[in-house]
């Protein structure tokens, strides 16, 4: 039943490293059923992990995969080596040798997606701590994809990085390192207003 293999896929997330499950857990509240390597970056280092680079992130994508948790969409791979096996194969060898930037995952199934949401609980001052600054960054993006900037590669800033992006810095210890505070109209990020 549904429910069964929900659980299963539960086990599987639960064995995995706890920030395998950060970057599943960011991935799954983008809202989109593909994510680009960058901005699961950017999404890291927003919310808690603020020294994440592309080599780790690389590995833990890496691990995701290999517990057959994410694919690699990058590439459209012809129909008989999909049906071979050999799809994942070659994504896990290419995730290393392609441009960072260009790289994009999608979780392999949406029991997969639906149980690394139940990760987080329905309420409460720890989702909203991981949920606000995802938004922020979300935001953000989709700004800099209207005004043309490309695949915004990974240039994109930390939102507690500068008190010029964010109003207040807010006691952030209650939070696990998480901001929680939102830019007024009047602050500029990225210099745009």
């Amino acid at each position: 039943s549904c429910q069964d293999v929900l659980g299963l896929v539960q086990s599987k997330l639960e064995a995995c490293r706890e920030t395998v499950r950060a970057v599943l857990i960011r991935a799954a509240y983008t809202g989109t059923n593909e994510v680009a390597a960058s901005l699961l970056l950017a999404l890291m280092r927003a919310t808690g992990y603020p020294e994440m680079n592309q080599d780790e992130l690389r590995r833990l994508l890496d691990e995701a995969m290999d517990e057959g948790l994410l694919l690699n969409t990058t590439w459209d791979l012809p129909q008989q080596q999909q049906s071979s096996g050999q799809a994942d194969d070659t994504a896990a060898a290419n995730s290393t040798t392609l441009d960072f930037d260009s790289q994009r995952f999608k979780f392999s199934h949406d029991k997969v997606k639906e149980a690394t949401l139940q990760l987080l609980p329905e309420s409460g001052s720890e989702r909203d701590g991981l949920l606000l600054p995802i938004a922020m960054v979300l935001i953000q993006w989709a700004k800099r994809k209207k005004e043309g900037h490309g695949n915004h590669r990974t240039t994109m800033p930390s939102l507690s990085s500068s008190s010029s992006q964010i109003n207040e810095q807010p006691d952030q210890s209650r939070t696990g390192g998480v901001p929680t505070s939102v830019p007024s109209p009047t602050t500029t990020v990225n210099g745009n207003k």
